[in-house]
């Protein structure tokens, strides 16, 4: 085992290629803090997978992720996939240099170097739920953050297609946001919360929030805690176009919840059926459509917190 020293997992292309000079300048802290680290870079989409679990057989049992929400992703699921992986032996630390940092809203994880390695220094460690990702025929996935279907992962797909072509920032999302929201029809879907009844219903928007934020900024599970055991459901109904454009600031504060379309439930389970074609997202990476459930995996891995 490498006692303390942290395996640093970079996503050198994360913030339209500006991450490894933010990343650098971490490294140079860390240096100059005398914490030990190694640096693995992800080669391609998907990436940080791989070297999430060349961390661990290497001897790894603290992790850092150097990226977007994207990059959280891809090494979580390399963690927790690994047969190796336990809650009390491993832990995982965020530094928000990518495109989308929503996770780092939970954390409180500074952007700033100085500071970020000063909370490293502290290891100050709390334990979260994590999302679990089931589907038929497929390998099972998981996210810490959000994972929904419909209109937010139409949204997550048209703003990745964006950040392909080198736009970043909080404007990728809005743009995607609006451009997507005319061209949208509802999911006719099935959805079934816990042991509750099912219910069939046109659908805008359906998601399992562990975290609160997703599409950089757009508060859209605003109650979820992810140390609680539970998901934050937020299903939205048919709603009016128009609504959504005169109200996109309540959909980044949280205060959309109150909208007479909107249904917010508190549950372990999410199962969704799809009965048309419609795009899903988990940490804002898209998955195959189809049948899918959430469930909700308590307290599973210690993340350092501010």
């Amino acid at each position: 085992m490498q006692n303390r020293a942290w395996a640093i997992i970079l996503n050198p292309h994360a913030k339209g290629g500006k991450a490894i000079k933010i990343a650098q300048k971490l490294f140079e802290q860390l240096d100059a803090l005398k914490i030990a680290f190694a640096i693995y870079e992800t080669k391609g989409p998907g990436g940080g997978e791989d070297c999430a679990r060349q961390c661990i057989d290497d001897g790894y049992t603290h992790i850092l992720v150097a990226g977007g929400d994207g990059s959280v992703y891809d090494v979580l699921n390399g963690m927790l996939s690994h047969p190796a992986y336990n809650t009390d032996s491993y832990k995982l630390a965020v530094f928000p240099i990518g495109t989308g940092n929503d996770f780092a809203r939970i954390t409180k994880a500074p952007a700033d170097p100085l500071h970020f390695a000063e909370l490293l220094g502290n290891m100050n460690f709390r334990c979260f739920d994590v999302g679990q990702i089931i589907r038929e025929n497929q390998p099972v996935r998981y996210f810490i953050n959000v994972a929904g279907l419909g209109f937010d992962a139409q949204v997550a797909a048209y703003a990745n297609d964006l950040k392909k072509k080198g736009y970043s920032g909080p404007t990728t999302y809005v743009f995607a946001l609006i451009s997507t929201l005319f061209r949208y029809s509802e999911a006719d879907c099935t959805i079934r919360i816990d042991e509750a009844e099912a219910i069939r219903m046109p659908v805008f928007t359906v998601l399992a929030g562990n975290g609160t934020h997703a599409g950089n900024g757009m508060c859209l599970a605003p109650d979820a805690d992810p140390t609680d055991g539970y998901f934050h459901i937020t299903c939205v109904g048919k709603i009016s176009r128009l609504k959504v454009v005169l109200n996109v600031h309540r959909i980044f504060a949280g205060t959309f919840k109150h909208f007479k379309e909107v249904k917010i439930y508190k549950a372990r389970t999410l199962r969704i059926i799809p009965h048309n074609k419609v795009a899903i997202q988990a940490d804002g990476e898209l998955l195959e459509t189809g049948v899918v459930e959430f469930r909700v995996l308590a307290a599973v891995v210690k993340l350092l917190v501010a």
